[in-house]
């Protein structure tokens, strides 16, 4: 199925107006509007859950990633609560799709991965458009696989896959995917605290790099807030370490680009938008 009212030319998928009006629409339809952290609060005290909401602010700094995340999972009405808290930020999720459509190299025929996918928003969407190939989310959230599964069947997207699975081991074969995006995901902690954070992250790295084709392309979306420093200090790994591991395995055509927004509650948040590719 294709979310596009009008007839595509060409193979190539680029974020020019058409698409991102469709892609908003599509927001639209997922109930992802805008909202305030106060019409959040309203809402979910509408539908009797505002004392759960009140206790995933408040535990969710208590609680490993995994935990966190199967926490964000849980449906509130007819939307996760990982939904409700996009939509505080939604102009910055139609940012996202700009640039994941804008920096690689992506075709109506690529075979595309997920990586960390969450509630499927930006899969489900896209397998609409890579109409010759395929989509497959994984994330190692239970109940994000359920949601995205639940949103592709609502959709009537069928050439859409979602897996439950550890981003250090990818459950498909070597040179499966044309391309890869990982949106917010790539630096998520480990549930270990001791657990060395520079080798779970080599070990993710490793694992995309094995199921990609060469000329693939790897997309990463960082979110930075905190500190001036730290910030500094993770934008600066990104354009230099992170590009120089990569350019250790052949990797070339970098890109590189930093934004910043403010959401719907007007925090302040750099994102950075990072692609290379294999060979």
């Amino acid at each position: 199925m294709s979310y596009l009212k009008k007839p595509r030319t060409g193979i190539s998928l680029v974020a020019d107006e058409q698409v991102l009006a469709e892609f908003e629409d599509y927001l639209q339809d997922e109930q992802i509007i805008e909202r305030s952290t106060m019409d959040i609060t309203r809402e979910l005290k509408k539908l009797g859950y505002l004392d759960f909401y009140k206790e995933i602010q408040k535990r969710g700094r208590e609680l490993n990633n995994s935990q966190r995340y199967e926490l964000l999972s849980t449906k509130v009405g007819s939307l996760s609560v990982y939904d409700y808290l996009k939509s505080v930020e939604r102009n910055i999720v139609i940012d996202k799709l700009r640039h994941l459509l804008s920096m690689p190299e992506f075709y109506s025929g690529d075979h595309l991965l997920d990586v960390g996918c969450g509630s499927g928003l930006e899969s489900v969407f896209l397998a609409g458009l890579v109409r010759q190939g395929k989509v497959v989310g994984i994330d190692y959230s239970s109940g994000f696989i359920e949601i995205s599964k639940e949103r592709a069947q609502r959709r009537k997207v069928n050439n859409l896959e979602f897996v439950q699975a550890n981003f250090e081991e990818i459950p498909y074969l070597s040179e499966s995917f044309n391309g890869i995006f990982c949106i917010n995901a790539l630096y998520d902690p480990p549930d270990n605290p001791e657990e060395d954070y520079s080798q779970i992250l080599k070990r993710r790295l490793t694992e995309m790099n094995r199921v990609l084709n060469p000329g693939g392309s790897l997309f990463f979306v960082v979110s930075h807030d905190g500190t001036k420093e730290a910030v500094e200090r993770a934008i600066n790994f990104q354009k230099n370490g992170l590009k120089k591991f990569l350019e250790s395995w052949g990797y070339t055509s970098y890109k590189f680009d930093l934004t910043e927004r403010r959401t719907f509650d007007d925090k302040l948040i750099n994102y950075s938008y990072f692609c290379m590719s294999k060979g």
